[in-house]
């Protein structure tokens, strides 16, 4: 009997039952790899240790690709996103009028004062003063300089939320991609197991095409995690244009940074 069979996976009701614990979720989820896919993984270039990343990205496959039953309302998915965006800038607005307290409003202004202690109290290490700022005739604080930054944050938050509304579809569609099992197994192969630091860190890069050994890991993983009837391919090819993009938002950035003075 082969001693790395995969678990039979559980019905998918059992598994997003609303009576189990996370823990008793996640052993629901557990899987494992065969001697067969573990032979392939090893063919394929895979290190032991590697493999063993892989084997906790099984979790994240089987959980990522087992969907809700019943699916979720799209008026349902969209109403905790639409409180999130009205809260967020409930919050920036109920902020920004605090920064803005004028020194007549004897309230405001203490409540003002009593945020400051608390930022401080909080978070010392972002309130030391800058000694180029400080001065008598600047009324430059610190710690109200951290509170806009707090509310710059907020007003994210708001964009996030609002940006997340935006993009969900007005009806039911193709299920939606899901590229984080493809992250985790990048993560495993990426990860500098050599003993010395001429080895490559990324010795398995991630690759759309059906020959790479990416992709032939990634089928691997998707079909001891049970996740036979997802498509690993849009989900990769979804995960490989994020990367691109990632790449050129860093390279952007560095070609933008200003030159120091010599």
């Amino acid at each position: 009997m082969d001693e790395h069979a995969a678990p039979q996976p559980p019905a998918t009701e059992d598994v997003w039952h609303p009576r189990l614990s996370r823990t008793e979720r996640h052993e629901r989820f557990a899987r494992n790899f065969s001697d067969e896919q573990m032979r392939s993984l090893k063919d394929l270039g895979c290190t032991t240790a590697q493999i063993d990343r892989l084997r906790i990205s099984l979790r994240v496959i089987a959980a990522s690709t087992t969907p809700a039953i019943p699916a979720p309302k799209l008026a349902d998915v969209r109403a905790p996103l639409d409180d999130l965006a009205k809260k967020a800038k409930e919050t920036a607005k109920a902020l920004e009028s605090l920064l803005k307290a004028p020194e007549s409003n004897d309230a405001r202004t203490e409540a003002k004062e009593r945020l400051r202690d608390a930022i401080f109290s909080l978070y010392p290490d972002r309130c030391r003063p800058d000694p180029h700022k400080v001065g008598f005739y600047n009324d430059y604080d610190e710690c109200i300089e951290e509170a806009k930054r707090l509310l710059d944050k907020v007003h994210e938050v708001e964009k996030i939320a609002a940006k997340a509304r935006e993009d969900m579809p007005t009806k039911a569609t193709r299920a939606r991609i899901q590229t984080r099992p493809i992250g985790h197994i990048h993560s495993a192969l990426s990860f500098n197991f050599a003993p010395t630091p001429r080895q490559p860190k990324e010795l398995i890069p991630p690759s759309v095409s059906i020959t790479s050994p990416f992709r032939k890991i990634v089928g691997i993983c998707y079909e001891a995690a049970g996740a036979t009837t997802a498509d690993p391919e849009r989900a990769i090819r979804a995960y490989y244009n994020d990367q691109k993009k990632l790449d050129k938002g860093s390279e952007n950035s560095t070609t933008n940074r200003p030159s120091k003075r010599k």
